[in-house]
C-alpha cells in the first residue's frame, strides 16, 4: 500500500487508541467510586454547554473531566530529569507499538485480517516489547522486586500463550494472531482451556505501574498504563474469546468490517471491566507474596497445563 494511504490510517488508529485510553481512566474512576461507595467525577463542565438541554447529563457523566485533567498536567511542576522523560516515552512506546501489528477485525469479505502492518513473527514481537516495557517500568519505579515480578508475569503469560499456540499448530494453522483466531471457529479456547484463561487473566491483573512523577510525565505514564491494559484485553480476546468471531460456529462471511470490529470491541470492554473490578475490589499484595504465589502456584500450574495439553494433542 502507498505510504500516503498508510499514514492517515496510522494516525487515525493512534488517535482512536489514545482517546479510548483517556476515557478508560474516567471509566475506571467511576467504577472505583461505585466499589468504594463514594461520589465520582461529576462536577466539571464547560461554560459554552451550560445553557444546552443535555449539559447536565454530560456533567453528570464526567465527559469533560479527562479534558480538565490533561490541561491540569501542563500547569503542574515538571520535576523530572531528561533521563526520566526518556524512560517515560520509552514505556509509552512499548505500549503503543504492539497495536500496529495486531489484527482488530476482518476485511475484504472476511478473508483478510484488518491490520495496520503485517509483520512476520508479530506474536513474538509483542511478547518481547511487553517484556521490554516491564524492564522500563522497573527503571522508573526502582526495586528488584518489581523486576522479578515483571519477568515472572511475562513468563506466566509465555507458558499460557505457548499452550494456546500449540492448539493452533495442531489444527494446521499458522502461529499468528489470525491463525489462533481461526482455530476458535468451532469453540473458543476459554471453554477448552479454562485454566489457561484463568492464568492469563491473573497475569494481566498483575500488570501495573505506579507513577512517581508529576506533570506531563505523570500523564504519559498513566496513559501508557492504560495502553498496556487495553493491549492485555486485546490479547485475551484474541487468544481465548474467539477474536472477532461473534459466536463459535457462526461464519463471518458477509458481515462486514464494522461488525467484526464491534464483536472484538465488546469482548475487550468486558475484559477491561473485569480487570478494573478485580483491581479495585481485592486488596493489593506485597511484592514478595505476589512472587511466592507466582512461583509456587501459578507458574507450575501453567507448566502443568502446557504438559497436559501437549500430551492430549499427541
Amino acid at each position: 500500500m502507498d505510504d500516503w494511504q498508510t499514514l492517515p490510517r496510522v494516525l487515525a488508529a493512534i488517535g482512536v487508541v489514545l482517546v479510548l485510553c483517556v476515557y478508560m481512566a474516567l471509566i475506571e474512576r467511576k467504577l472505583a467510586a461505585k466499589v468504594q461507595g463514594r461520589r465520582d467525577s461529576n462536577t466539571v463542565s464547560v461554560a459554552f454547554f451550560d445553557g444546552l438541554p443535555f449539559s447536565g447529563l454530560l456533567k453528570h457523566w464526567g465527559i469533560f473531566q479527562p479534558i480538565a485533567d490533561i490541561l491540569k498536567l501542563f500547569v503542574k511542576e515538571q520535576a523530572t530529569s531528561w533521563r526520566q522523560k526518556v524512560l517515560v516515552l520509552a514505556y509509552f512506546a512499548t505500549a503503543l507499538f504492539p497495536f500496529f501489528v495486531m489484527p482488530v477485525g476482518m476485511q475484504k469479505g472476511a478473508t483478510q485480517p484488518l491490520i495496520l502492518s503485517s509483520v512476520q513473527g508479530s506474536l513474538l514481537f509483542v511478547l518481547i516489547v511487553r517484556l521490554w516495557g516491564h524492564g522500563i517500568s522497573t527503571q522508573i519505579q526502582g526495586g528488584r522486586w518489581r523486576l522479578l515480578r515483571g519477568i515472572s508475569t511475562e513468563l506466566l503469560l509465555f507458558f499460557v500463550i505457548l499452550s494456546v499456540s500449540l492448539r493452533a499448530h495442531v489444527s494446521s494453522l499458522p502461529l499468528t494472531f489470525e491463525g489462533i483466531v481461526l482455530a476458535q471457529k468451532k469453540y473458543w479456547f476459554v471453554f477448552s482451556q479454562p485454566i489457561g484463561a484463568l492464568l492469563c487473566f491473573v497475569g494481566l491483573c498483575l500488570n501495573d505501574c505506579e507513577c512517581p512523577y508529576s506533570g506531563v510525565a505523570h500523564g504519559l505514564l498513566k496513559l501508557g498504563q492504560k495502553l498496556h491494559t487495553l493491549l492485555g484485553a486485546l490479547l485475551f480476546s484474541l487468544f481465548f474469546l474467539g477474536g472477532w468471531h461473534f459466536f463459535p460456529g457462526l461464519p463471518l462471511m458477509g458481515t462486514g468490517v464494522i461488525f467484526s470490529i464491534a464483536c472484538l470491541g465488546l469482548k475487550m470492554a468486558g475484559v477491561i471491566f473485569l480487570l478494573f473490578w478485580v483491581r479495585w475490589t481485592l486488596p493489593h499484595m506485597r511484592e514478595d507474596r505476589v512472587l511466592a504465589a507466582l512461583w509456587r502456584l501459578w507458574i507450575p500450574l501453567a507448566i502443568l497445563s502446557l504438559i497436559v495439553n501437549s500430551a492430549w494433542q499427541n
